[in-house]
């Protein structure tokens, strides 16, 4: 997909940053516009060809024919690869037809053809930055803001903050640190006067997680926060939004303490996130909500102080019990503290598929397989908690396994593991799990900050390899 810059109507402030700072910084780079890729003669017959062609195809675009329009560029190039007007035509119909393979090919002989060109530059420079180039990234910023440094201020701050990453990746830490604090005045700048709307709203998170993928989510981070704390959102589903990205976005740096400030410094009484704006959030759910977010992104460290918190607020969540406890056992299999967390969570809510994993895995762990006197164990907890997954979460089934070995039934503990096993191998498990990774961040979180395949591997990337041990009988099952 061609990036496309966002229209804002703050612009950017004067700026020292311009045309004569990027050429300077070029020289010290060593960069340069490289020369013009080539040209034909006018008086050579493939010339002219061309030159009609491209006529023709212009003609279409402008009569709303795109695909004749296409063809008709097509050959323009294909009897002179340097007629530059018609590979901005193919760029043009490539955009229009979202056909960004077209479209990508189009800008980058371009840019070959017209290396000063701002458009090219704009457009291959924001690919590289999509694609994680940043030193492509950084020439071609600086290039393009020696030929045309105007941008608007949603554009100017993005690229500033990559370009700032770029230089100092190069070594030129003054420069970069210099960038850097002008681009948090400007966000604080910018987040203070926009209006708060539907346009605006979209443009600043369009900011917000460009920052966080590029390299600069010191201040994707600033950026949200200084908005969330502007006064400027007045709808309480925009202060809800804007939450929930600060959430995610500390959670990204494995920074639970900034996640509790912020939720300490914001109104106890207006607690908002993304999906649950319409009335105000309980503190201790507020804490329970932000310790799946930093959890799901692998601060389970964060994760767990923060449900401390919550259970200190309010004792009586069960999912706040249920996965502080599981997750101080994965930490510490012999912990007190853990156990009571999970016998309060059973009591509680003793029907949750979760919480009966969870306390028959601590069952398993406390040699407590069969069901005693003193309560359901081990196996019978752990197969009610399959049953109410339908046997379709590997993990429960993992621990299932190991209650069966443990109780000596081994054929139908290996029977369960490779059930988990054909679970976790099967192509639309995986294609599932990665379609409600994709909802969550888009949804839940309102910020694609990482690839979902990656939270896939967080949550099963240790159970595939744990499973094929226990079917070799490499390992015991606790």
């Amino acid at each position: 997909m061609i990036l496309t810059p966002v229209t804002l109507a703050i612009g950017a402030s004067a700026t020292p940053f311009d045309a004569a700072w990027a050429t300077l910084h070029m020289k010290r780079l060593g960069i340069e516009h490289p020369e013009a890729g080539g040209s034909s003669c006018w008086a050579h017959p493939a010339y002219r060809e061309s030159t009609l062609a491209f006529i023709r195809g212009r003609e279409a675009e402008l009569a709303g024919s795109g695909r004749e329009a296409a063809l008709a560029f097509q050959e323009a190039v294909s009897h002179d690869p340097a007629n530059e007007a018609a590979w901005l035509g193919l760029a043009r119909i490539g955009r229009a037809a979202r056909d960004s393979r077209l479209a990508e090919a189009a800008w980058v002989k371009r840019l070959e053809l017209c290396p000063r060109d701002p458009q090219a530059l704009r457009v291959n420079a924001n690919r590289a930055l999509r694609d994680g180039h940043l030193r492509d990234a950084l020439e071609l910023m600086l290039r393009h803001r020696a030929e045309s440094p105007e941008l608007n201020g949603i554009q100017e701050a993005r690229w500033n903050a990559a370009i700032a990453a770029g230089l100092a990746e190069r070594g030129a830490a003054d420069s970069a640190r210099e960038l850097n604090e002008h681009v948090r005045g400007e966000l604080v700048r910018m987040a203070s006067q926009l209006e708060s709307n539907r346009t605006t709203r979209r443009q600043w998170e369009w900011l917000v997680r460009h920052l966080a993928i590029e390299g600069s989510r010191s201040h994707a981070r600033a950026a949200a926060h200084a908005r969330l704390t502007s006064g400027r959102l007045d709808m309480a589903a925009d202060r809800g939004r804007m939450t929930s990205m600060c959430i995610v976005l500390n959670a990204m740096d494995e920074d639970a303490s900034a996640t509790e400030d912020l939720l300490r410094s914001l109104p106890q009484d207006d607690l908002r996130l993304r999906l649950e704006f319409r009335a105000p959030v309980a503190p201790a759910t507020m804490l329970f909500r932000a310790s799946t977010i930093h959890a799901a992104l692998g601060d389970r460290a964060g994760a767990i102080e923060l449900l401390k918190d919550a259970a200190a607020i309010d004792s009586g969540i069960p999912g706040v019990l249920n996965n502080l406890g599981y997750m101080m056992l994965e930490r510490d299999p012999h912990s007190d503290a853990a156990a009571e967390y999970l016998e309060q969570a059973l009591t509680l809510d003793p029907e949750d598929a979760g919480t009966l994993d969870s306390v028959g895995y601590l069952r398993l762990l406390q040699g407590r397989i069969e069901d005693a006197a003193a309560g359901a164990g081990a196996l019978s907890l752990l197969r009610s908690a399959a049953r109410r997954t339908d046997h379709m979460d590997p993990i429960i089934l993992l621990h299932l396994g190991d209650a069966e070995a443990a109780a000596g039934l081994e054929q139908a503990a290996r029977s369960t593991w490779r059930h988990a096993l054909a679970l976790l191998e099967h192509p639309e498990f995986k294609a599932e799990r990665i379609r409600s990774y994709d909802a969550v961040q888009s949804e839940d979180w309102g910020i694609r900050v990482v690839p979902s395949e990656h939270l896939y591997h967080l949550e099963f990337g240790e159970v595939g390899p744990t499973l094929r041990a226990r079917l070799a009988g490499q390992h015991s099952a606790h």
